[in-house]
């Protein structure tokens, strides 16, 4: 499948309609892991509700 790259949850959901049947790679930035760790817990979550068949995140640490 296709990779599509966001940088965070705002991001996929302005392009929520491209997502189905691609894979969602979050390449967040890091701030802290408290903020970060938020694609690891949630980001195959929200992928999905668009469509996407798989996620993948940039490791949260710096």
């Amino acid at each position: 499948a296709e990779v599509i790259v966001v940088k965070n949850f705002k991001e996929l959901e302005h392009i929520k309609d491209e997502v189905a049947g691609k894979i969602v790679l979050f390449n967040a930035e890091f701030t802290s892991y408290g903020r970060t760790v938020q694609y690891r817990m949630n980001g195959a979550i929200e992928a999905a509700k668009h469509g996407a068949v798989a996620s993948l995140i940039r490791s949260v640490t710096p």
